[in-house]
């Protein structure tokens, strides 16, 4: 891609109002029953708002939950139990959940990044936001708003400082907002600090401290909060189970699972991907030296992978790109939910994790394709091209495909209206959520609204 030196926002009104129109109709409409029958998910229900409608507007602002400090998903949770009647509170947490989705959008699309400076590299990058694998589990609920909030800050390592003062105030409360709800943002840190540090600008020092204030945080709540003990028996009496966390992955499953999350998904999608990781799984648990080979192979792969598309990548995202993948596939991969490191090399486990990853692997191809010139036809270029026709066509597939492949929709599971119903006339009732079979349960003095 030219290096574009002058970074501006789309010239074209027209441009700018497309985008946002196409974008807004795939987010509404990649599952419209999500609106038409709204659901809490999982802890969105079963810890968050349940906090909300049984404590005051501090104490569920203030708390943390599930070993780390959320903020967002108590706002969220905090403005369906207390403004919105209860049969519409799951529709005001999804709809908040939309809210969330759109930062890293509005920043594509209004940002002045030197890697799409026009309106085709710019649908370009919200592909990259909108179809890049393993969002399903994370797409309108809270309880997963900030891995959005996350890929929110990874691009903003791409924006200069706006020269706005209104702009950029909001672009630190967003990342103190990021910071807050969660410890993927604050994970990128250290590439905010090497920014600042490179560019000695100002308001890059200003971003890396407001991330790092938040990383302290985030750090004190984990080490000394004894929220993840007490949220995990309002989950057991929920009559879920959930599995403990890997404390290592060793080195040949990291490679497995990187391979299938981040390759074969991206470029072959479920439809050839699942058999392959089946196979991988197989080695992982048989173990061996046909796994240690696999195993290692898959991490050269991805490494080399990574390197060969960062080198045709201009100025610092040659860096910051596989920097930010590295920061955030690696520990995912080492702290994600499993029983066990080879669990993880099925395609959609604990998929939340990798959603970033994979976009920030689209970015990469992206920021270095070229899409005419002399540059076109060679052959690093044609690569890029193949493999950016090959996601697009993949992530355009499976966008919708939300029950058969990834199994986080079912018009058949519960009603939360019904739910209602049947708690109204017996307020012992526990209400079922999404998935199945979490529930959640609510004071009976709250029957009234």
């Amino acid at each position: 891609m030219k290096a574009n030196q002058e970074t501006r926002p789309l010239s074209s009104l027209a441009g700018t109002g497309g985008l946002l129109l196409l974008t807004a109709l795939a987010l509404a409409f990649r599952e419209p029953g999500y609106f038409t029958s709204p659901r809490f998910w999982a802890e969105e229900g079963t810890v968050f708002f349940s906090y909300a409608r049984a404590h005051g507007v501090w104490d569920t602002l203030r708390q943390p939950h599930l070993g780390y400090y959320s903020l967002y998903p108590n706002l969220a949770s905090l403005v369906a139990a207390r403004l919105a009647p209860l049969t519409r509170a799951p529709l005001t947490t999804t709809m908040m959940a939309l809210l969330a989705q759109t930062a890293p959008v509005m920043l594509i699309v209004f940002g002045r990044s030197r890697y799409w400076p026009e309106t085709g590299r710019k649908a370009l990058a919200l592909a990259a936001v909108l179809l890049a694998p393993l969002s399903y589990e994370g797409w309108l609920n809270t309880v997963n708003s900030q891995f959005y909030l996350c890929l929110f800050t990874a691009l903003l390592l791409l924006e200069p400082p706006p020269p706005s003062p209104w702009a950029r105030g909001l672009l630190r409360a967003m990342l103190a907002l990021s910071g807050l709800t969660g410890p993927p943002s604050c994970l990128l840190f250290p590439l905010y600090w090497l920014r600042a540090v490179r560019e000695k600008e100002g308001e890059l020092a200003v971003w890396a401290g407001l991330l790092g204030l938040c990383g302290c945080i985030q750090a004190g709540v984990m080490a000394f909060s004894h929220s993840a003990s007490l949220d995990a028996g309002l989950i057991r009496a929920a009559g879920i189970n959930l599995p403990g966390r890997a404390v290592w992955a060793p080195l040949p499953a990291l490679g497995l699972i990187l391979t299938v999350k981040s390759l074969l998904l991206n470029f072959l999608g479920t439809t050839f991907s699942a058999p392959l990781a089946q196979n991988l799984h197989r080695l992982a648990v048989q173990g061996g030296w046909a796994y240690q080979a696999a195993g290692y192979g898959g991490l050269l792969s991805v490494s080399a992978f990574l390197f060969g598309l960062a080198l045709g990548v201009p100025g610092p995202a040659r860096y910051l790109l596989p920097l930010s993948f590295l920061l955030l596939a690696v520990p995912a991969t080492v702290r994600a939910l499993s029983e066990s490191p080879a669990a993880l090399i099925s395609p959609y486990a604990a998929q939340r994790y990798y959603y970033v990853p994979n976009v920030l692997v689209w970015l990469l191809i992206i920021c270095g394709a070229e899409t005419a010139g002399a540059k076109f036809l060679t052959a690093p270029n044609l690569v890029r091209v193949a493999l950016l026709a090959l996601a697009l066509f993949w992530g355009g597939r499976e966008f919708g495909d939300f029950n058969t492949q990834a199994r986080v929709f079912d018009p058949a599971w519960p009603h939360w209206s019904d739910e209602i119903s049947l708690w109204r006339q017996d307020s012992s009732h526990r209400l079922k959520i999404w998935p199945v079979p979490w529930t959640l349960s609510l004071p009976p003095a709250e029957g009234g609204r």
